[in-house]
């Protein structure tokens, strides 16, 4: 989940990224604690109680449905039930608030007590629903708006759906708009065949594009004092404006210097008051969208009002590859700097690496948009870096203060501050898709990057780059680990297996005997014997006891068969394995595994690390870092995280 540039967002977001557990706090051997970050995960879909407006339910991508009950200030966790957890439509049911309705990628779901259970609604074949819309004079009547499956009806509160999809054949819907004083006239957006009308309430559609120049539309909004007055928003084609109905729109962007609009917002007391959330911002007119002014937050995939204080307004952003999203809140309406992080409680960060630091409690976390710190085991939170999705981490064992930041798509930053600045470091590195790191022991200035492109080499702290990848098979490296006993020697975990180098990298020989053909996502060397040599793969884990040269399954009580990270316990003789369906640990090499995912609720980990107290951590592709403290952590272990394959590109708003 990787997205494009949004690093000037706000001066504050990236100061403390909010509390988390109280600093060391312990929380009994086996156990995980989430820890954060607070705030800073995109937010896919908001949705405020209309009879008790501080209540408010935001849909994530990827760590489902949190609750508000205080006007955004603190949130907790209400996913219970969902077997999807990116969340893209949330609605609840104006005569009974307790129904919340939400739209996933796995179906549409159905909460009867405000959220503290949720159950997939039966009768309904869509797979991803982006909108889901009550009759505000019936909210027996509901819509739900599947992307691929159409447009369905339930005049029933959700017992039996009806589809209705007549005239819409391939027309890709996305969200529908309800004449408030004429219920069966809807309004429907669509992402390749623009705006569709329907007079009998669904049961027939026609287009009504007449000057829409682009058929991208993602969103619609009523003026509810006007109903013959309706905004489209489309993707990079700005805002249209009808006051007939439909019969004809016209461009309404003078001073939207955005191109995608994804949510509006308008005044009950005062129609001409509309916002419009986009890719470049928050945009506000007074005069009914013929004019735009700007009040910032960027990026934003969906916007709500308070209905009772139109003032109070929500955005939640979409976080992109320079940078994070969150929950925004302004009572100003919406004025440039009025804008404050509202997202205390919200951990929905996609974190792709770990590093951990000498001092116990030290922690780098890197994201999707930048890099975090923690000092205190998880406590809280700084930002370091709000540029770049951060897959690779690596600190200089010598000079911690050094450390090296991969990136997708911008390659190589490197701090030697501890993190206070971090200039590229890319000169020769003909990829700027860098998977990860080996940084020699014995000469720290030496490092290894493993990229698109094949490996990389630098003697020089990254000043410079060198290809280093003669005898590789295939350009894609996803994983490096070094010999602590003999820099020289590496392992290059690649698509088509494991390669290896005794010369420092001068060139490499297939090193997979045994090994099925495939990709290798993560390697690991047992530092107490460097010939035991671990690889995460698609088939789970194999062992090597000869340094790479024949192979070995390993398998045996593994739920999950593909193996994303590793990290090594050397203290209390313990390997953990991180895969889609969360941690495994072993204490005999490998032979046999036992899940460890009390209160982890079996999240995809993307690598794993462990401080200099013994306290693991886990990045999850979408809930943020979690933390355990083993039982015995007296002795300090050497740790060695794995990467992952690289993460596929998704649009701010799919």
């Amino acid at each position: 989940m990787i997205r494009p540039h949004l690093s000037r967002l706000f001066g504050v977001l990236f100061v403390v990224l909010g509390p988390a557990a109280a600093a060391g706090a312990q929380v009994g051997t086996g156990s995980w604690l989430s820890i954060g970050p607070d705030g800073i995960g995109a937010i896919l879909s908001l949705a405020i109680d209309p009879t008790a407006s501080s209540t408010l339910y935001a849909g994530t991508d990827g760590a489902g449905v949190f609750k508000s009950t205080d006007g955004a200030s603190t949130w907790v966790s209400s996913s219970s039930g969902l077997t999807n957890f990116s969340v893209r439509a949330l609605a609840v049911d104006p005569s009974v608030p307790a129904i919340v309705r939400a739209g996933t990628d796995s179906g549409l779901f159905v909460s009867r007590d405000s959220g503290g259970r949720w159950a997939l609604e039966p009768g309904l074949p869509g797979t991803v629903f982006n909108a889901v819309v009550f009759d505000p004079g019936n909210s027996f009547t509901i819509y739900a708006i599947s992307t691929d499956a159409g447009v369905y009806k339930s005049l029933d509160a959700g017992t039996s759906w009806t589809a209705i999809n007549a005239g819409l054949a391939g027309a890709n819907p996305r969200t529908l708009a309800l004449d408030r004083s004429s219920s069966s006239t809807l309004y429907l957006g669509t992402i390749q065949n623009g705006v569709f009308k329907s007079s009998d309430g669904g049961a027939s559609w026609t287009t009504i594009n007449s000057g829409l120049a682009n058929l991208h539309v993602q969103a619609l909004a009523i003026n509810p004092a006007a109903p013959s007055t309706i905004y489209a928003g489309t993707t990079n084609g700005g805002a249209y404006k009808t006051t007939n109905s439909g019969s004809r729109w016209d461009p309404v962007n003078t001073g939207l210097v955005a191109s995608s609009v994804a949510a509006f917002a308008i005044d009950p007391t005062n129609p001409q008051n509309v916002l419009a959330a986009t890719d470049a911002g928050v945009f506000g007119s007074t005069t009914g969208g013929v004019i735009w002014l700007i009040s910032k937050v960027a990026f934003v995939n969906c916007l709500v009002m308070d209905p009772g204080q139109p003032a109070t307004l929500y955005a939640g952003v979409g976080h992109v590859p320079s940078s994070l999203g969150g929950l925004f809140k302004s009572t100003v309406g919406g004025a440039a700097g009025s804008w404050i992080s509202s997202g205390r409680g919200i951990r929905n960060v996609s974190v792709q690496s770990l590093a951990a630091a000498p001092v116990s409690g030290t922690v780098y976390a890197g994201l999707l948009g930048g890099i975090a710190r923690t000092t205190d085991g998880g406590g809280t939170w700084q930002g370091l870096l709000s540029s770049g999705s951060i897959i690779a981490l690596a600190i200089d064992p010598s000079q911690p203060a050094t450390i090296y930041a991969g990136s997708f798509g911008f390659g190589v930053n490197k701090t030697t501050d501890g993190g206070a600045t971090w200039p590229s470091m890319n000169s020769g590195l003909l990829n700027l898709l860098v998977e990860g790191f080996a940084i020699d022991p014995a000469a720290t200035a030496t490092v290894y990057a493993a990229t698109a492109l094949g490996v990389f080499k630098t003697t020089d702290g990254a000043a410079t780059w060198k290809a280093a990848s003669a005898g590789l098979t295939t350009p894609n490296v996803w994983a490096l680990a070094i010999d602590p006993s003999a820099p020289a020697t590496l392992y290059a975990g690649t698509a088509v297996g494991v390669f290896k180098s005794s010369n420092g990298g001068t060139s490499w020989s297939v090193s997979a005997s045994g090994l099925p053909a495939g990709p290798v996502f993560a390697l690991a060397i047992d530092p107490s014997s460097p010939r035991t040599l671990y690889a995460g793969t698609a088939s789970g884990p194999w062992r090597s006891d000869d340094g790479g040269g024949t192979w070995s399954a390993g398998n045996a009580g593994l739920s999950s068969s593909t193996v994303l990270a590793f990290a090594f316990d050397r203290g209390n003789s313990v390997l953990y394995a991180g895969t889609p369906a969360g941690v495994f640990s072993s204490a005999n090499g490998g032979a046999s595994w036992t899940s460890v995912n009390a209160g982890l609720a079996s999240l995809a980990i993307n690598a794993l690390v462990l401080d200099s107290a013994g306290a693991l951590y886990a990045a999850t592709d979408g809930a943020g870092v979690y933390r355990l403290v083993p039982a015995s952590s007296a002795r300090p272990p050497i740790q060695v995280t794995g990467q992952h394959p690289p993460t596929r590109p998704v649009s701010p708003r799919p």
